[in-house]
């Protein structure tokens, strides 16, 4: 099973809202929770990607099936 990834960004913007101090926590290939650092816990040993200087886009119906951060895939 692959490790679940954390992604610390600065702002996350969805097709319905705007996340400032967002995380984004994906497990395998999967995103599993959305929030702000105050609503989403990060598991112990998660792999910690900081991209809280950066802005993040998603949209769950984009038919992309990886995420690339800093130029390489995270999903």
């Amino acid at each position: 099973m692959d490790p679940i990834k954390a992604i610390c960004a600065g702002t996350l913007y969805t097709p319905t809202e705007k996340i400032p101090n967002a995380v984004v926590l994906i497990e395998g290939h999967h995103i599993v929770k959305v929030g702000t650092k105050d609503q989403v816990q990060i598991p112990q040993g998660a792999a910690m990607i900081d991209d809280s200087d950066r802005i993040v886009v998603f949209d769950k119906n984009y038919a992309v099936t990886q995420t690339y951060v800093r130029g390489r895939a995270v999903l």
